[in-house]
């Protein structure tokens, strides 16, 4: 379950990360933990509420508790949280900057140079140089 259930999480959380969305993030994970810890007893209702809790969840070694968790095999997977996801704000483009113009040339090398940068860090695909151009058409060679 926790195999099919990470990936929707980890992508509502990557598309929603630009806003300001910590809170909802937060209210996201309680919900899914108490969803979850209603079907862990409903699955046991005849074990002790302190078994089902072992069975299914468990606190990190960075002290978090109720970390829901399961096997598959000799696989251990733990669910992902959407709060850990780190919030990316959207830097706007000056309102004079125009990519046409030769004047703001430096500035758009350097905004991009800043988004190539920060997705390195972050270990997201960086963009081709022909995605960049057409995302930023002033950056062209044949522009120049």
């Amino acid at each position: 379950m926790i195999w099919e259930i990470n990936p929707i999480i980890r992508e509502w959380a990557n598309f929603h990360r630009h806003v300001a969305s910590k809170v909802i993030f937060d209210q996201l994970d309680f919900e899914i933990s108490r969803t979850l810890w209603k079907w862990a007893k409903r699955r046991h209702s005849k074990l002790p509420v302190n078994k089902v809790k072992q069975k299914y969840f468990y606190q990190t070694e960075r002290g978090r508790d109720w970390c829901f968790f399961g096997k598959k095999g000799d696989k251990k997977a733990t669910l992902t949280k959407a709060m850990d996801v780190k919030i990316k704000r959207h830097v706007k483009i000056k309102g004079l900057a125009n990519p046409y113009d030769p004047e703001f040339e430096i500035y758009f090398e350097r905004r991009l140079n800043k988004q190539v940068a920060e997705n390195l860090k972050s270990g997201e695909d960086v963009l081709s140089v022909e995605e960049a151009e057409r995302q930023m058409p002033g950056l062209s060679a044949k522009n120049r």
